[in-house]
Order: C-alpha cells, then sequence, then structure tokens
C-alpha cells in the first residue's frame, strides 16, 4: 500500500501561447506616417509683398505731399492772421502734444506690462504726437508740399511755429518736472517706510 509522500506528482501541462498573458504596459504600434511640412506659398507671399509695398508708398506720399498743406491750412483758419491766436494755439499744441506722448511712452517701465501692450503704448504716443511731427516736418522739409504749407503759415498763422517750439520745450519740462515728483514722493514714502519698521 502506497502513501502520498511516495505519490508521483503530474506533470505540469505547458502553457501555449494563446493563453501566455499579454502586458498591459505595451503601447498599441501604429503605422502613422510622420507629418509632412507643408510646402511655402510663394505666389500668396508675392502677393502680401506687393500690397504692404503698396500701401507703404501710399502712405509716404499722402504724409509728404498731402498732410503738410493740409494741416497748414488747418492752422490757418484757427488762427486766421491773428497774432495773439497763433501764440496760444502753438503754445498749446506744443505742450499739449509733447507732454501726453511723454507719459504714455513713461508708462513702458511698468514691469507688468506684456510686450504686446508696450507697442500699443509706443504707436498710440506717436499718434498723439501727430501734430507737432507734422508741424516740425513742415519747417524742416524741403519738398514742394513742405514749402507751400510754409507760405501758409507764415501768411494765415504767424508765429504759430515758433511758439509751437517753446510750447514743446514746455511740455518737456512740465514732464521732467513729474518724473522728478513722483521719484522724489516714491523715496519719501520709502524712507517713511524705513523708519516705522526700525521702531
Amino acid at each position: 500500500m502506497t502513501t502520498d509522500a511516495h505519490r508521483p506528482t503530474p506533470p505540469e501541462e505547458p502553457i501555449t501561447p494563446d493563453e501566455q498573458p499579454s502586458p498591459s504596459t505595451r503601447a498599441p504600434e501604429t503605422d502613422t506616417p510622420p507629418a509632412q511640412r507643408r510646402p511655402i506659398n510663394w505666389t500668396a507671399w508675392l502677393i502680401v509683398g506687393v500690397v504692404v509695398l503698396a500701401l507703404s508708398i501710399g502712405i509716404v506720399f499722402f504724409v509728404a505731399n498731402v498732410l503738410p498743406v493740409w494741416w497748414a491750412n488747418i492752422i490757418g483758419n484757427q488762427v486766421d492772421k491773428n497774432l495773439a491766436s497763433g501764440v496760444l494755439l502753438g503754445l498749446f499744441y506744443g505742450s499739449v502734444f509733447t507732454f501726453f506722448p511723454l507719459l504714455l511712452i513713461w508708462q513702458i517701465r511698468r514691469p507688468k506690462l506684456k510686450w504686446p501692450a508696450k507697442i500699443a503704448l509706443i504707436v498710440l504716443a506717436v499718434l498723439v504726437a501727430v501734430p507737432n511731427l507734422i508741424t516740425l516736418g513742415i519747417h524742416v522739409g524741403s519738398n514742394a508740399a513742405a514749402h507751400n504749407a510754409q507760405r501758409i503759415l507764415g501768411t494765415e498763422a504767424t508765429w504759430f511755429g515758433t511758439w509751437t517750439a517753446y510750447g514743446a520745450l514746455l511740455g518737456g519740462l512740465a514732464f521732467l518736472a513729474l518724473v522728478v515728483s513722483v521719484a522724489a514722493f516714491r523715496k519719501r514714502g520709502q524712507r517713511v517706510r524705513q523708519l516705522e519698521a526700525e521702531k
């Protein structure tokens, strides 16, 4: 009589490939081809370049040949050969349209502003300064439109150009005074906070 200790163990059945577990971490293989770069449409870029060039030429022509005479006529109608009006309007245009563009550009120093906002401030400052820029272009210009504008201002708005320059100087000085005052105020505030912290 045989005991259980001497009973032979049955051989293990081999595991077939269908019964082997597949690893769950294996990623499925795909046959997706790599993305291909689209060819550059040179025709579209050529059209865009031609349009931009044409617009640039048109803007330059307008600024150089139309804008000076148009601005001189506007100022001539406002002054109407009155010397006092020429002085007052020159001071107004020169100071206002110098002070505010500088004030806008000064905001660029803020660290929280992103580059799009800074570029927008620069563009806005240039637009605000357009009256003074046109007046400056009339007095330093050498083309026919600038000479015609100079004659209009000389007869219809005497002293406007000179007092515009004085007004621009006043606007620059006012902006400089504002910067110095703000810096002194901030320095005083920091000093007061330091003294309060030491108590």
